[in-house]
Parts: C-alpha cells; structure tokens; sequence
C-alpha cells in the first residue's frame, strides 16, 4: 500500500473514448505510516512523441499522412513533482507516470485505448480533414494527487489525387520478323499514386476499366478494350535507384494482330489509340474515382511496329517494338 494506511475510494472521473466510459479512481489516504503528507508542487507536464509505421516516404515525424496511414503515438518526458512533508522538513519528490487514456477528434481510431504509447490510424475519408490524436495523462496517486493534462498531436490527412508512371522494361510478344506477321507491343510501367509526400500502403485500390472500341485501318477490325475491374495496393519501391511510396506495376499490352489490320487496302497506315482508365480507391463504404490513367497505343505505318504508354501527371512510353512472327 505504499506506506500508506486508512486508504479509501474518494472520487472517480470519467472520460468517454468511442462509446466506452473509462473511469479512474483514486484512492485518497489518511496519515503514510512513514509520517509523510504530499502537496500538489509543479503538477504534470508531459509530451507525445509520433513516429510514422511506413518508413518511406520520410521524415518518420511528418504530420500529413495519407488516409489509412499508421502512426505510433507515445507519452515522454513525464514529469511531477510533489512537495513530501515530514516532521523533519520539505522535500521535492518526483511521481512517476500512472495511467494515460487516449482517444481521437474529428475521425480514425487509436489501439489501445490505454497505456504509454497506441498506434492511431488515419480515417477513411473523401476529403482533406484534420485529426488529432489526444492523451488524458495521469498521475500515479501514490504521491500527491495532481489534476490530470491533455497533450494532442494533430494530422493533415489526405487523399490520393493522381497518378506518375515510369517505364520499367519492355516484355517481348514474340519473336521478332522477318516474316512480319504480327503486331502489337507490351511494356511494365511503375504507376506511384500521388501525392509522394505521405504513404498509401494500407489503402485498397483498383482499375475501373469500361469496354471501349475503335477501328483498325482495315475497316474490319475492331481495337478492343475489354471491361475489367483489376484491385491493387501501392508499396514502396526502388525506382531508379531511390526508395518512392505508393508503387505498382502496371502491365500495358496491345496485340497481338495480325499485320493486316493495318492495311486498309492501299497500304499500310499508322493508327492511334486511347483507352481511359478509372483509378478509385475504398473510401470505407465505397469507391471514389480520384483520376483518369490513360494507356496509349501507337502504329507505326512504316515499318509496323507498335509502342504503348502511359499518360497521367506526366507520361512515359515504352520503346518501339515488332513487328513479330
């Protein structure tokens, strides 16, 4: 009982964090065995320290972070110091930490709900929002019983907005003519999901693609799109010799076709082609479109080869390629 003797339950406070009421109690005593009596001296001062979970992008103490994006939050540099009375004098003693509940404003979640340290996870959300992340932190009552202080961290969280691609490397279709008698290209892009500032990792995301069609010089054939709806998530990744967020791969093919879709009687003829891409993200009830990708294809008349690219904040396209076998 820490020296102390006649201790009863005195009074109870009581925070509601997400529909749970968390009480407190605390124990006031009558005279310590030891002699001593305690008197609130400087009371509690404390900070919170945070540190991103996804190491990139950095600094690991940055306050925009990306919705979904995990943040560990802990209580540090605890300090209380008592005035302890004796029969022989003053003396400042220090109280160590005792319980600390957290909880949020605004939106997101936190876990656990109490100790010295939780993990707070953004929101889901279809806008920009500021959330902060609050610490009830307590005395130990051991001491004297010093009112309880709220320290807060605050974060801009935001949602993904485009769409860079890099060229990564050509994937052959075939083997390349003579005899010419095929075309069409495939290439690997790295799609990073913007903005590169805050991570994506624990976002789910998808390709939203609706059918669509064009003619072939030929006037017979139809360049289709089939509608297809493909799921992904975004890592961090080397590109270029640096560690980015927000990164797949992004597989671009056309073909193959027979080289006479080209051919529109007279010849030969180059043709272009774009396809529109919906990229969308879960915003916990749905899926909210945040850009258009669109994914090219190119014919070359001349010599039939054909090369495909990527087009969304800036472009990239792959090399010239076929025509094949």
């Amino acid at each position: 009982m820490n020296g102390r003797r006649g201790c009863g339950v005195a009074k109870a406070a009581g925070w509601r964090v997400f529909g749970v009421v968390a009480v407190a109690v605390v124990l006031l005593c009558g005279t310590p065995l030891s002699g001593a009596t305690y008197e609130v001296y400087t009371g509690i001062s404390a900070e919170m320290k945070h540190e991103c979970t996804e190491p990139c992008p950095g600094p690991a103490t940055r306050t925009t972070i990306g919705i979904r994006e995990m943040v560990r939050c802990e209580i540090i540099n605890f300090v209380d110091q008592d005035k302890e009375i004796t029969s022989a004098g003053e003396e400042i003693v220090n109280d160590r930490m005792g319980i600390v509940y957290w909880y949020t404003e605004v939106g997101g979640s936190v876990y656990p709900l109490q100790g010295p340290s939780t993990v707070f996870t953004a929101p889901y959300s279809v806008g920009g929002t500021t959330c902060c992340v609050q610490a009830a932190v307590h005395d130990s009552h051991e001491k004297a019983d010093d009112p309880h202080i709220v320290v807060q961290t605050c974060f801009n969280v935001v949602v993904p907005t485009g769409v860079t691609p890099t060229f990564k490397e050509d994937s052959a279709l075939g083997v390349k003519g003579p005899p010419k008698n095929k075309v069409g290209a495939r290439t690997i892009f790295y799609s990073q999901i913007l903005p590169a500032t805050v991570s994506f990792r624990w976002v789910s995301f998808r390709e939203n693609i609706t059918y669509q069609w064009e003619w072939f010089p030929d006037g017979v054939t139809k360049n289709e799109l089939e509608r297809r709806i493909k799921p992904f998530q975004v890592f961090a990744t080397t590109v270029g010799g640096t560690l980015i967020p927000n990164v797949q791969e992004d597989l671009c093919n056309s073909g193959l076709y027979p080289i006479s879709v080209l051919d529109d009687g007279t010849g030969y003829q180059p043709a272009s082609y774009e396809w529109d891409v919906r990229l969308e993200f879960n915003n916990g009830s749905g899926w909210t479109q945040f850009c258009v990708e669109v994914h090219t294809e190119d014919y070359d008349g001349g010599d039939q080869s054909c090369q495909v690219g990527v087009r969304g904040t800036g472009s990239d396209y792959g090399t010239w390629q076929g025509p094949w076998q």
